[in-house]
């Protein structure tokens, strides 16, 4: 049995609780989201998925290969979106902005070195992000209409800043009342 598993940069607790907070406005407001609970807020850089135990420790050289060399950075959250689209959303995420360009070089390392140990390059562009929640089928016409409004109203939110300063290779765990993410590697960012 294999041990279900993605890459992350966490988060600091203030940002979490802002983004929650803003999802439950919004929830409240009418959109029909399911919320990522706080502790499942997080950046992924890359789902592994199934990944044999005996391959932890390689992810985990991995992850130092790729954060070599590179130095912390601080970010911001800010405004909101939703993949694929407005009209077909079925992920609403807060943005990440600031110098990305040590988080994307991670993420292009990471990439190479996970490629080196049998997982396949991921064919779709990294777009950093924070996924707020999602939709359980298709948004109806009123719900469109607040989702518009959702998104020219808070495309200037601001829900804090944090610093690139580690990236965690986490278990996660799914259960009745929602995933649970368990540390399993931790490599920090400018160290070396």
């Amino acid at each position: 049995m294999g041990i279900r598993s993605f890459i992350a940069v966490p988060l600091p607790e203030h940002v979490k609780r802002a983004i929650h907070s803003l999802g439950r406005e919004l929830v409240e407001d009418g959109l029909r989201i399911r919320l990522v609970r706080p502790e499942g807020i997080h950046c992924t850089l890359r789902f592994l998925g199934e990944i044999p135990e005996d391959l932890v420790e390689k992810v985990g050289e991995a992850m130092e290969q790729a954060a070599q060399g590179v130095a912390p950075v601080s970010l911001e959250t800010r405004g909101i979106g939703v993949f694929p689209n407005p009209s077909r959303a079925r992920v609403i995420w807060v943005g990440i902005e600031g110098n990305l360009a040590p988080l994307e070089s991670i993420h292009s390392r990471l990439q190479g070195a996970l490629e080196s140990l049998g997982f396949e390059r991921e064919r779709r562009g990294f777009s950093p992000h924070l996924t707020m929640g999602r939709w359980k089928g298709p948004l109806n016409s009123v719900e469109r209409r607040l989702l518009s409004e959702a998104l020219q109203e808070h495309r200037g939110w601001r829900g804090g800043g944090f610093d690139l300063q580690e990236i965690v290779l986490y278990r996660s765990q799914l259960q009745p009342s929602g995933a649970k993410y368990t540390p399993l590697h931790r490599v920090k960012i400018g160290e070396r």
